[in-house]
């Protein structure tokens, strides 16, 4: 006899087939420009249970927003805790994050539309949460590098734009076809700016 679907991966499947048309709508139609019909069209779901998953379209955003988000940080802090110094910690965050944007056009490019979703105040809570989350998996590894003097001692909101910062500035540009070389083409070139930019005296 064929094995049956539970319930819950029944809805887990449900959860991320709408989770995926909408991505695909708002690469192609933009956030505002999508709607609930253009994702439940791609879905092949209900509206019912997209507003049961999500609550709107707005909500489909913000929770694709979120995972996106969690999975691109989990992909680069696997990668980290396999380093060893603190040279290649930081050039491997720059390296994952140039190939996953040169990989994951469609979800760097939804992730760059954040200014356009419409985040409840429990998704702003949600997301901040997460954030801070994450920036503690990345700043555990770093502090006994900066204690031991491999990286400069710095204000803790000025690493992320220093080591990423520009990696993720290029990206923007040439997701928006600005310029011609990929990202991944050029992580060497920001893997090495990134390290110049906080390595320590030892």
């Amino acid at each position: 006899m064929p094995r049956k679907i539970s319930s819950r991966s029944g809805t887990e499947a449900r959860r991320s087939a709408i989770l995926a048309a909408a991505l695909q709508c708002f690469d192609e139609y933009g956030i505002e420009n999508t709607t609930v019909q253009d994702i439940q069209q791609i879905a092949k779901c209900s509206t019912g249970s997209l507003y049961h998953h999500f609550g709107s379209k707005d909500g489909v955003a913000a929770c694709l927003f979120i995972e996106t988000f969690k999975s691109l940080n989990a992909v680069v802090l696997k990668e980290l805790h396999l380093c060893s110094d603190a040279r290649t910690g930081v050039q491997t965050v720059v390296s994952q994050i140039c190939q996953w944007v040169s990989e994951n056009t469609d979800s760097a490019c939804f992730l760059l539309q954040s200014r356009d979703i419409q985040f409840t105040q429990e998704k702003r809570r949600e997301l901040k949460q997460e954030y801070a989350e994450i920036m503690r998996g990345y700043f555990h590894w770093f502090t006994p590098f900066v204690e031991d003097g491999s990286m400069k001692s710095l204000p803790l909101d000025t690493y992320v734009p220093l080591i990423v910062g520009p990696a993720q500035e290029y990206a923007r540009r040439w997701l928006a076809k600005q310029v011609d070389r990929s990202p991944e083409s050029l992580n060497t070139v920001f893997s090495d700016a990134a390290w110049n930019a906080v390595r320590g005296n030892v």
